[in-house]
């Protein structure tokens, strides 16, 4: 009974979409929008929180920031933000699955500036790690 219960469990956490670019179970997509904007969706199932995919969001500007050799972006679409769930000291949630940020060269460009090391840092377990080899590196670099 209990290899049913945990079969069953393993089964239904499989049903979670993964952090990964777009794909017909769910994922990602990123359109760039100027030379430092970018729109962030993501689709996600029944299954995945409302924690998990803004956390997601979070984690894709991050990975978009540091992809263009940048450490810091704020979300400049403050429609699709609600406050439920913790990042970075600030309480963000993205109902809609969705955001515009914007890269920054410098923290001092914005007091709403977040650290995308930080992002990535915090959002490594539900992303089960997933970063680019692009923004991986760039990760790599800041974080000495």
């Amino acid at each position: 009974m209990i290899a049913v219960f945990i079969s069953m469990v393993i089964s239904l956490s499989s049903c979670v979409t993964q952090y990964v670019p777009f794909k017909a179970t769910g994922g990602y997509k990123s359109t760039q929008l100027s030379e430092d904007s970018y729109q962030v969706r993501i689709s996600c199932n029944g299954f995945t929180t409302q924690d998990k995919t803004s956390q997601y969001v979070l984690r894709r500007c991050a990975e978009i920031t540091l992809e263009q050799g940048r450490r810091y972006f704020i979300i400049i679409d403050n429609q699709n933000l609600s406050t439920i769930g913790q990042v970075q000291g600030k309480i963000y949630s993205f109902p809609s699955g969705q955001a515009t940020c914007k890269t920054l060269n410098s923290k001092d460009q914005s007091p709403n500036a977040l650290d995308a090391v930080i992002i990535i840092k915090e959002t490594e377990l539900a992303a089960k790690s997933r970063l680019s080899t692009k923004a991986r590196d760039a990760f790599n670099s800041f974080n000495k």
